[in-house]
C-alpha cells in the first residue's frame, strides 16, 4: 500500500550488520517483487515472438525473485508477508503463463517461421556457425537451464568474470530461443546438437555435432564423464582441444538437471562456482582465445506442492497424449514442432501441474520457464567478435535494490551514446541525461583535470561519456552499479572499465573521491572531497 515506506524499511534491513546474508538478501528480494506488482501490467503481447521477448526481458528476472522466496523467513511475521506477496505474484503470473500459452498454440500451428525467434535446433547453424567462420568458438550446453538461473549466472560472468554478452550488430538484441515440444532433453537436446529437429539422435549426439556443416573440420563435443580429469580440474584431452586449432568445441554439462531429481534439500545460487566444471572451462576458453556460446535445450519448473495428474503411459512429466481430453491448466500443441504422437501433444501451463512422481523441478510443459531457452555469446573482454555487437544484459528497471539517480528538469539528453545501441529496452524509457551541475563545469575547464588527463594519455574516456558519468553520481550517497549503467546508456560488462578510467582522472593524489563497492554492487563519488582537491 505504501511502497515508500516498504522501501525505506527494506534499505534499513539491507544496511543493518547482523542482517548481512540470508536475512538481507530476503528482503532486498521481496522489495524488488513487490515493485514490480506495484507498476502496471503492460498489454498483454499479440504475438509468441512478443510474448517470448517479454520473457527474456522481464519474466525470467520475476521467477528468479519468485524462486528465492520460497523457502520463506524463519520470522514468523515476515513469514507470513512473504506467503502474501508469493501469492499475489504467482496470480499474475499465471495470467501471464495462460496467456503464453494460447501465443505458442497459434504459433506452433501455424508453422510458420519467425524472424525474431530461433529454434533451438538453429543454434549451431544461425549463430555458431557464423562466428565459427571467424574465430574459435566453445559451446556450452547446459541442460534444463532456465532464464531464472541465467540472469543470475551471466551477471556473475559478466559483472565479475569479464565476459561480454553479443549478438549479432543487425540486431542487437538477446537472443530468444524456443526450445522443441515438448520441452524434454531427448528431443530438444538432440535438436539442438543436430542442428534440425530430430525425435532423439540415433547416432549419438557426439557423433552428429561432429558432423555439422559449417562448424569447421569435425566439431568435438565432451560429455559430463569426458570433461573431468583423474586427478580433478579439465581432463587434459579437453584442454587440448580447446587450445588447439578445431574451430568448435562442446561441452554437455547436467547440473541442473541433476539437481531437478534430487535436489530438494539445496538452494544453489547459481553463480559460477556452483557449476563444476565451468569455470575450468571458461578458463580455459579464455586462455585460447574462444567466444563462448552458452546455450539451453529447455527450462524447467520447481516443485510447488501442486496437482498431480494421472495419465496414460504414453507422455511424461508435464505432457501427455494427445488422444487424451484437455483439462483446465493445459493446452493442445500441434505443428511440426511438436516432435511426439504425430504432432500432436497436451501439455501443462500451469507451474504446478504435473502427471509424474514427485521431483524437485520437471520439464517438458508449455510454460514460459521451459520452452524459452537462455543462449547468450559471451567474447572473453575486448572487442565483440566480427559482425558482433555489445548487448547490455540490464536487469528491468524494478530489479535495482536503489532506484537510478532522478533526472534534472530540463535536462539535454545529448547525443545517444554509441554503446546504448543495445541496451535492453523495457517498458519504461531510459531518463534524459542529468543536467551538469556548477562543478563539474569548472572541474572540467581546470588546469588539474588538464593535468590528470596528460597523466593518463594512455587510458582514454571522453569529456562527454565522463560528465555524463559524474553528473548520474552527484547525489547524497552511493549508486548500484546497475542503477549507473541504466541511467548513462552503458552497457554493464563496460561500465568497470569506464569507471576504473575515471578513478585515475579524479582520485588526485590518491585521495578517494570515486570509490567503488563490489561486493555491494554500489558506486560513491565523494563531491565535497573532489572540490578540495582540485580546488574547486
Amino acid at each position: 500500500a505504501d511502497l515508500a515506506e516498504l522501501e525505506d524499511r527494506a534499505a534499513a534491513v539491507v544496511k543493518h550488520a547482523g542482517a548481512a546474508g540470508g536475512p538481507a538478501d530476503t528482503v532486498a528480494m521481496a522489495a524488488r517483487l513487490a515493485r514490480w506488482l506495484a507498476a502496471a501490467p503492460a498489454d498483454r503481447p499479440e504475438s509468441f515472438a512478443a510474448a517470448a521477448q517479454g520473457y527474456v526481458d522481464e519474466g525470467g528476472w520475476v521467477d528468479r525473485a519468485r524462486q528465492a522466496l520460497r523457502d520463506g523467513s524463519p520470522e514468523p511475521e515476515l513469514e507470513t508477508a512473504l506467503r502474501e506477496l508469493l501469492a499475489a505474484a504467482d496470480a499474475r503470473r499465471a495470467g501471464e503463463d495462460a496467456h503464453f500459452a494460447d501465443v505458442l498454440r497459434i504459433w506452433t500451428a501455424s508453422g510458420a517461421p519467425d524472424e525474431r525467434v530461433l529454434g533451438v535446433e538453429d543454434v549451431l547453424p544461425r549463430v555458431v556457425a557464423p562466428l565459427a567462420a571467424t574465430t574459435g568458438v566453445l559451446v556450452i550446453v547446459m541442460d534444463g537451464l532456465s532464464h531464472a538461473i541465467a540472469s543470475e549466472l551471466v551477471r556473475d560472468l559478466s559483472w565479475r568474470e569479464g565476459w561480454v554478452p553479443c549478438a549479432p550488430a543487425a540486431r542487437p538484441q538477446p537472443y530468444v530461443v524456443c526450445s522443441t515440444l515438448p520441452s524434454v532433453t531427448r528431443l530438444s537436446r538432440a535438436s539442438l546438437l543436430a542442428g534440425e529437429r530430430v525425435g532423439g539422435l540415433a547416432r549419438g549426439e557426439t557423433a552428429t555435432f561432429a558432423a555439422q556443416v559449417g562448424l569447421g573440420d569435425a566439431p568435438r563435443l565432451f560429455h559430463k564423464g569426458d570433461l573431468r580429469g583423474e586427478g580433478g580440474g579439465l581432463a587434459d584431452a579437453v584442454r587440448a582441444e580447446l587450445a588447439g586449432s578445431r574451430r568448435v568445441v562442446g561441452a554437455v554439462l547436467n547440473a541442473i538437471d541433476d539437481h531437478l531429481a534430487r535436489g530438494d534439500q539445496l538452494r544453489p545460487d547459481w553463480r559460477l562456482e556452483a557449476v563444476a566444471p565451468l569455470r575450468a572451462l571458461l578458463e580455459a576458453a579464455r586462455d585460447a582465445g574462444r567466444v563462448v556460446v552458452l546455450a539451453s535445450d529447455h527450462g524447467h519448473v520447481l516443485e510447488r506442492g501442486g496437482e498431480q495428474r494421472p495419465a496414460a503411459s504414453e507422455g511424461g512429466e508435464r505432457w501427455r497424449s494427445a488422444r487424451e481430453t484437455p483439462a483446465e491448466g493445459e493446452v493442445l500443441l500441434e505443428g511440426p514442432r511438436v516432435l511426439v504422437d504425430g504432432g500432436r501433444a497436451l501439455l501443462a501451463w500451469r507451474e504446478d501441474l504435473r502427471y509424474g512422481p514427485r521431483k524437485h523441478g520437471y520439464h517438458g510443459g508449455a510454460n514460459p520457464q521451459e520452452v524459452v531457452c537462455p543462449l547468450f555469446v559471451l567474447a572473453p573482454g575486448g572487442e565483440a567478435p566480427e559482425g558482433f555487437a555489445d548487448v547490455a544484459l540490464t536487469p528491468p528497471a524494478w530489479w535495482s535494490v536503489q532506484p537510478a539517480p532522478a533526472a534534472r528538469p530540463g535536462a539535454d539528453r545529448g547525443p545517444e551514446p554509441a554503446d546504448a545501441i543495445g541496451q535492453l529496452a523495457l517498458t519504461v524509457e531510459q531518463a534524459p541525461a542529468p543536467a551538469r551541475p556548477d562543478w563539474l563545469e569548472a572541474w572540467l575547464a581546470s588546469e588539474e583535470f588538464a593535468a590528470q588527463r596528460r597523466g593518463h594519455a594512455r587510458v582514454q574516456l571522453d569529456d562527454a561519456r565522463i560528465a555524463a558519468l559524474l553528473a548520474a553520481l552527484d547525489t547524497a550517497g552511493p549508486v548500484g552499479r546497475e542503477a549507473l549503467a541504466r541511467e548513462v546508456g552503458m552497457a554493464p560488462t563496460r561500465l568497470d572499465g569506464a569507471l576504473s578510467v575515471l578513478r585515475r582522472l579524479v582520485n588526485l593524489d590518491g585521495y578517494p573521491v570515486l570509490s567503488i563497492d563490489r561486493d555491494a554492487d554500489e558506486v560513491t563519488l565523494d563531491v565535497g572531497l573532489l572540490r578540495e582537491q582540485f580546488g574547486l
